[in-house]
């Protein structure tokens, strides 16, 4: 049979009655475990949200005081014609990330060195065609800059690795994503093909 079920009735923090009877088994002291619980979950969330905005704010201020990017001069036209230098931005990204490590390599990296990377991957053509084409992948490659420039400045030498590592990491994902872009609009611009119709009976 059923019936209608009424509020809780909660005589005291541990024990939860339904009618005046138990609905469940509680642990004695389940309440202030569960509390305790909860606080600490919104407290570990809480300080990651503060951590991803202070690096976002990093980030932000990062490129707020760089100069307005050059990305090597690399016009409309040419990004338009992106798809046809593929091995160009190849050869660049093999470059950038031998500029990360040299940096990671030294016994003592400064922040001119982490200068001249910055400049060498905003004079780079394909520095334009990853911020335009392969947007999803190019935050990740300043969040790597901002991650070993403070590694190089600090002297941590163990977390310069790391960042150089994700860095690479980065620079490759975007090439790999310009590289499938590329791809995708080669095969858009192939003319298509069709098979040769068979002859109607008795043409022959």
């Amino acid at each position: 049979m059923l019936c209608a079920l009424r509020e809780p009735i909660i005589e005291n923090e541990n024990d939860f009655y339904l009618n005046e009877q138990p609905a469940f088994p509680v642990r004695p002291g389940f309440a202030s475990d569960r509390g305790a619980i909860d606080g600490a979950i919104d407290e570990v969330a809480m300080q990651q949200w503060k951590k991803f905005l202070t690096f976002a704010g990093l980030v932000c201020l990062f490129l707020a005081g760089q100069p307005a990017l050059a990305h090597g001069e690399f016009d409309e036209e040419q990004l338009a014609e992106f798809h046809e230098h593929v091995d160009d931005f190849l050869g660049e990204i093999e470059e950038l990330v031998a500029d990360v490590e040299a940096i990671v390599g030294k016994d003592r990296a400064v922040k001119a060195d982490v200068d001249a990377l910055i400049e060498h991957w905003e004079e780079v053509g394909v520095h334009a065609v990853i911020e335009r084409r392969a947007m999803v992948t190019y935050p990740g490659i300043w969040q790597g800059i901002v991650l070993l420039q403070q590694a190089v400045e600090a002297g941590d030498s163990g977390k310069a690795a790391v960042a150089g590592e994700r860095l690479k990491a980065a620079f490759w994902q975007s090439f790999g994503a310009v590289r499938l872009a590329a791809s995708q609009v080669q095969s858009a611009a192939a003319p298509a093909t069709f098979e040769s119709e068979a002859p109607a009976p008795g043409s022959e």
